[in-house]
């Protein structure tokens, strides 16, 4: 009986549940899973991007006018190779004054002014030459008459023993009563003689002497106010010659390469007024033996290039030696050709200010990206190495220039997304802490 009550007639409910509904279940379940897995295992790259300029390993040289003239001659053409020391161009400095070239009337001064220094040289050292030769032969002529006197001495001292030696042995017979007082004083008159001659003799030897180092002193200071005369003179002509090589130089100015390397961008024709500082070329660096090594082309190639971005101070905490760079070109559209690669191989540890730049680098810099328009605060330099020295383009590798403006996007490091998600709330219970 309750069996049956319990029975239902029509049967059990089941609810009806559509197909889609089920869909959708599955899906969201799935969003949820990909969002969970994407917050737990996506990563966030953090980068800076920032602008710069394209130059040559070793720098490029600027050839610059020395002077304000007229250019007369140049003796290069764009992409020529030049060795250190070859004349690149030639300038005519030149002014012409109303009483003609200036540097023509200078030069013919100067010109008598040269030979008068000349004579007098002459002249000075006829001076020199003719003191110095009479002052030695005074002294030679004093060195004989010394030596002379000398061997007198000599002679007047063995008399003088003489003399003594025989008035001993008159005295010692005057004892005896042989000689007599006549001859006794007799011997003495002659020891006495001897004494004077040989004092005479003595005081003679004494002033030769005196004299003799007297006319020495002379002729060393002779010979010492010659080479001062002498100096003098030389010293004027140097002077003369000094001045003749300025009138030369503003006479006219040349240039020349300071190191070996390739002749670009050539901005003054001949007969050209170009003034003083005025750029005339550019010099690019030959590159070193070991890199002409690598090529396969023959002849002097360039240095390779480098690049030089400039990091605002406020980017610049995290950028580090070692960090990849992706570069883009803005010769070369990176949607059309791609990104160049590099790697950053050195970051300047004090910061330059925008107008401590150099003109070209800096315009280059501020062209290359808007910000740094916005942006007056001082920049860091950081060195790339690009891994390539040129693009592929139309099926073609195009090498690239020194100049060429670029941006580079400095990968700096990698986050998670969940500890992006965290990162305020760790700042803040770290600032709270």
């Amino acid at each position: 009986m309750l069996e049956s009550q319990q029975a239902a007639l029509l049967g059990s409910i089941r609810l009806s549940q559509p197909a889609s509904a089920t869909t959708w279940a599955i899906g969201g379940l799935l969003v949820i899973g990909a969002v969970l897995g994407l917050l737990a295992f996506g990563t966030l790259t953090k980068r800076a991007t920032v602008a710069g300029v394209l130059l040559p390993e070793a720098g490029i040289a600027r050839l610059v006018a020395p002077a304000t003239g007229v250019l007369m001659r140049s003796r290069v053409t764009e992409g020529q190779t030049v060795q250190a020391g070859d004349l690149l161009f030639e300038l005519d400095t030149d002014r012409i004054s109303a009483t003609g070239n200036t540097s023509a009337t200078v030069a013919t001064q100067l010109e008598t002014r040269r030979a008068l220094a000349l004579a007098d040289l002459h002249r000075a050292q006829d001076r020199a030459s003719a003191r110095v030769t009479a002052l030695t032969e005074r002294l030679a002529v004093l060195e004989r008459d010394f030596a002379h006197t000398e061997r007198d001495e000599t002679l007047a001292a063995n008399r003088l023993l003489l003399a003594r030696r025989q008035k001993e042995r008159t005295d010692a017979l005057a004892k005896d009563g042989f000689v007599s007082a006549g001859q006794q004083q007799a011997k003495e008159d002659d020891v006495l003689v001897a004494e004077q001659a040989a004092q005479v003799l003595a005081h003679n030897k004494t002033s030769l002497d005196r004299e003799r180092a007297s006319l020495r002193q002379d002729l060393q200071l002779a010979r010492a106010s010659a080479a001062q005369e002498l100096a003098d003179a030389q010293k004027a002509l140097a002077l003369l010659q000094q001045e003749g090589a300025e009138n030369d130089a503003r006479r006219g100015a040349r240039v020349l390469a300071p190191y070996a390397g390739i002749v670009t961008s050539i901005a003054a024709q001949t007969g050209q007024t170009v003034a003083a500082g005025q750029v005339l070329a550019q010099l690019l660096p030959a590159a070193s033996k070991a890199d002409e090594a690598t090529k396969a082309a023959s002849g002097t190639a360039p240095s390779p290039l480098v690049a030089y971005f400039y990091v605002p101070t406020r980017a610049a905490g995290f950028v580090e030696a070692g960090q990849s760079v992706k570069l883009r070109y803005a010769a070369y559209p990176y949607q059309k050709f791609g990104m160049g690669e590099g790697i950053v191989t050195q970051v300047e540890r004090t910061p330059y200010a925008l107008q401590e730049l150099p003109a070209q680098i800096a315009a280059s810099v501020i062209n290359g990206s808007a910000a740094s328009t916005n942006t007056p605060e001082p920049v860091y330099r950081v060195t790339v190495s690009l891994r390539s020295q040129s693009i592929d383009a139309y099926g073609d590798a195009h090498p690239l220039k020194p100049g060429m403006v670029a941006e580079a996007d400095i990968v700096q490091r990698s986050y998670r997304l969940y500890e992006q998600i965290l990162e305020p709330l760790r700042g803040f219970a770290q600032r709270g802490g």
